[in-house]
């Protein structure tokens, strides 16, 4: 870890300082994107007698499973205007690429994956298109990754999905299967490199297997990520703490209401694939 990353990472929690392109899924009321986003903000703030320009600039390509009206109603009292505030505000942080919703990670090795991109201009969302021609018409996109030149613009090296769930209880185990299932999918076409990680805040289960049934959140993820050949690189206790204080709400999806209760009894998994 670096003189500067250290200084925003404790020596308990995993560390950013590599990662350029940072996908992330579910983000539900996007307050965790606007955390990353902040952080982003600091590191580069940490950094300016370190690093050239763009080798410390980060690019967050911020995504939710759910329409613009489930949004809105779920975490804006489905007050449209509050909501088309927040993301406008949030588009503006200089490390936010993009923002989209109707993202299915469960279809994200489908070539015809799609999704709609908030167009902060005309203060909307735009037309249904492919997620894999993100970069391809954005402006903002363009300019922050043709400051990058010495990589490819189109890369993502880091994928973030926190606390993967559905609304039927035991799915979870299928959704997060799914996932590396496609990005093994992707991996294997060139669409991902090879060398992109996946990381996840996932809640500690209970040992009873009876209990853990009745759990929604019941991941078998170690047997996924063997399944889709991915090696585990590290897990980390809780840092829902550390994210909290840049501006992250962990909340139920039903209610909007906060569940940073469980965060003691979470752990930040890292995998990388196989080649």
């Amino acid at each position: 870890m670096s003189t500067f990353d250290s200084v925003l990472t404790p020596n308990d929690q995993p560390s950013y300082e590599k990662y350029k392109r940072v996908l992330l899924l579910g983000e539900a009321d996007f307050s965790f994107t606007r955390a990353f986003a902040t952080y982003a903000q600091q590191r580069q703030q940490q950094v300016v007698e370190t690093l050239r320009n763009e080798d410390r600039k980060i690019e967050i390509i911020a995504t939710e499973y759910g329409d613009s009206c489930s949004i809105a109603s779920r975490y804006y009292e489905n007050n449209t205007e509050k909501f088309c505030k927040s993301l406008g505000s949030l588009h503006d942080l200089e490390s936010v690429a993009c923002i989209g919703c109707g993202l299915n990670a469960r279809l994200l090795g489908d070539k015809s994956c799609t999704w709609r991109r908030w167009n902060n201009g005309k203060q909307g969302w735009e037309n249904p298109s492919s997620f894999w021609n993100v970069g391809n018409d954005d402006n903002k996109l363009n300019k922050i990754s043709n400051e990058n030149q010495h990589r490819n613009k189109d890369s993502i090296d880091l994928i973030i999905f926190n606390f993967p769930h559905t609304e039927q209880a035991g799915r979870a185990t299928k959704l997060v299967r799914a996932l590396f299932r496609q990005l093994r999918i992707c991996i294997d076409d060139n669409r991902l490199p090879p060398n992109v990680e996946l990381e996840m805040r996932l809640r500690s289960l209970e040992t009873d297997l009876n209990v853990r049934k009745k759990i929604r959140a019941f991941y078998n993820h170690e047997e996924a990520a063997e399944e889709s050949r991915f090696e585990l690189i590290g897990n980390w206790p809780s840092d829902l703490k550390r994210w909290e204080a840049l501006g992250y709400k962990h909340k139920w999806t039903r209610r909007n209401a906060t569940c940073l209760g469980i965060g003691d009894a979470c752990q930040v998994w890292r995998w990388r694939p196989f080649i």
